[in-house]
């Protein structure tokens, strides 16, 4: 159950925000096939932030677990 509700959580703002953006468009829209790239490079700069900065702890040897993660921003 909680992983559907974090998925959830992760999917509808890009739902709302796809919806806003159609809406927004409706005068000349662009193609789906447009819209479909941008969603797929802003995942993949996901990854690759994530491969950065991983590599970027791991050159200061930073290491933090989760319980640590937690802490800081508590």
């Amino acid at each position: 159950m909680q992983i559907l509700s974090m998925l959830l959580a992760a999917l509808l703002p890009v739902g709302v925000l796809i919806y806003y953006i159609y809406w927004k468009d409706r005068g000349k829209p662009e193609p789906v096939w447009q819209l479909v790239k941008a969603f797929l490079l802003g995942v993949l700069s996901v990854f690759v932030s994530l491969f950065i900065s991983k590599s970027f702890l791991n050159y200061f040897y930073i290491r933090l677990d989760f319980e640590t993660a937690i802490s800081i921003h508590l």
